[in-house]
């Protein structure tokens, strides 16, 4: 069973998912304009923290698929720190 996160990020904005609404004349739903990554996250007990396999090379990746596909906003509102 798939369980749906609780909030999407639209609009530089983040909400709760019941009111994230994408129209079917946009870009994305006509042809398929995405970005897609999966990052491999571990949790550490003993620290309490989340580790992230390679991030600065996701974030890379990430980066430039931006740039790729014209996602302007997404570089000027989002960094790594």
């Amino acid at each position: 069973m798939t369980t749906l996160a609780a909030t999407a990020f639209m609009g530089n904005k983040l909400l709760p998912i019941e009111q994230a609404t994408v129209s079917v004349a946009s870009a994305p739903m006509l042809y398929g304009l995405s970005i897609y990554t999966v990052l491999m996250v571990r949790y550490d007990p003993k620290t309490g923290r989340r580790l992230i396999f390679r991030m600065p090379e996701h974030w890379q990746r990430l980066q430039q698929s931006a740039r790729i596909m014209d996602f302007g906003n997404f570089l000027e509102t989002w960094s790594y720190d």
